[in-house]
């Protein structure tokens, strides 16, 4: 069986947890509480750094795996630490004893960001009011970073939500998967049926391409289904008697199609139509002006962060726009109205899968006329 780097990270941890542990133990016996928790606190630090640095010459400069490590220590390595000091030093005074509690908070934490709030999905349901000169009734359904290596419950519930809301139009933001090739060929399977239930039960289903999918892949899996696979082009659709042009930004496509397909997207028409950009990054917004004539843009790729912090919002988003909207909603954005989904899954490779104060999200947007 091959060892995963989850479980590296779990091994490394608790090695770190019984050193700093054992050092604080002799230090304690050796001297007073104070001292002995020094000691303890710095050779856990010690230990992490040299982890950290074992990491880095062994991946090279992975942010997720270094992320991913730190994540361990803090939430198995340093409650472990304490939770055994605790149980070896019975006569301890108290408010030794409280520090120790202290420091295995990071446990339960760990345990909420890895195991209950990534699969607690929400509809994120929000109004988005258009100035169209024909009356609109639309609701689009936003399907963003699936982004995972099998189509297991989880996943069909994310798909049974979104249906339930019974949306007119589709929008997958990419990310639809990730994992290698390999795995990609035998599970396809599994995905092109995704994309044959959308269709099947929702008229109108778009997708460009994201960073962990590919667009020969997404050929693959629409194949034979009405979901249109959008290269850096335009389509026309009419949706309740509303015309509607979508133009599909595909990651790293070809630039020359899509200044051909963004002509298109601008283009005059007999019924000036509601324009939507579907991309996966938010920043692709910045290709466009404040005056031109876009209605709303959909994207995913931040997960919201997929931690954000009480009174700050997410650290980090992998996202050129600003932190508050890459952290997700609906915003107004370089004059235009931008939707970013929080999306369905997480970041996989080496980044630990988690998810705090980011709940996984489906989008349920409803396009009206602005009142």
């Amino acid at each position: 069986m091959t060892i995963g780097f989850a479980q590296l990270v779990i091994v490394a941890s608790v090695l770190i947890a019984l050193a700093a542990a054992l050092s604080t133990n002799r230090a304690l016996r050796a001297g007073s509480e104070g001292t002995g928790l020094l000691v303890g606190v710095g050779v856990g630090l010690v230990a992490s750094l040299t982890a950290l640095a074992l990491v880095g010459l062994g991946l090279g400069p992975d942010r997720f795996a270094a992320l991913h490590l730190i994540y361990g220590i803090a939430t198995i390595g340093l409650p472990l630490a304490a939770v055994i000091t605790l149980v070896t030093q019975r006569g301890a005074s108290t408010w030794f004893r409280v520090v120790l509690v202290c420091l295995t908070v990071g446990a339960p934490l760990g345990i909420y960001a890895s195991f209950v709030e990534p699969f607690w999905l929400r509809a994120d349901r929000v109004e988005v009011p258009l100035e169209s000169a024909v009356p609109i009734d639309v609701k689009v359904g936003v399907l963003a970073d699936l982004q995972t290596d099998s189509i297991g419950d989880y996943e069909q519930r994310a798909i049974d939500r979104l249906l339930e809301e019974e949306p007119d139009i589709v929008l997958i933001p990419g990310d639809f998967w990730q994992m290698s090739f390999e795995d990609f060929r035998e599970r396809a399977p599994q995905f092109a049926a995704v994309m044959q239930r959308l269709s099947d039960e929702v008229p109108h289903v778009a997708v460009v391409r994201g960073d962990s999918d590919r667009q020969f892949g997404l050929r693959v899996i629409t194949e034979g289904t009405n979901v249109v696979l959008l290269d850096n082009e335009t389509i026309d659709i009419t949706v309740r008697g509303a015309p509607i042009r979508i133009l599909g930004i595909s990651l790293l496509g070809d630039e020359f199609a899509l200044d051909f397909a963004t002509d298109r997207f601008f283009a005059p028409a007999t019924t000036d139509p509601v324009r939507i950009v579907l991309s996966h990054r938010p920043g692709e917004i910045e290709r466009f002006s404040p005056d031109d004539d876009i209605d709303l843009v959909v994207a995913g790729h931040t997960h919201g962060g997929q931690v954000s912090l009480p009174f700050f919002g997410p650290p980090f988003t992998n996202s050129i726009v600003r932190r508050s909207v890459a952290a997700g909603g609906l915003h107004r954005l370089d004059g235009h109205s931008i939707y970013v989904s929080t999306g369905v899954g997480r970041e996989r490779r080496n980044a630990p899968r988690v998810r705090f104060g980011v709940r996984p999200s489906i989008g349920v947007l409803t396009l009206t006329n602005a009142r």
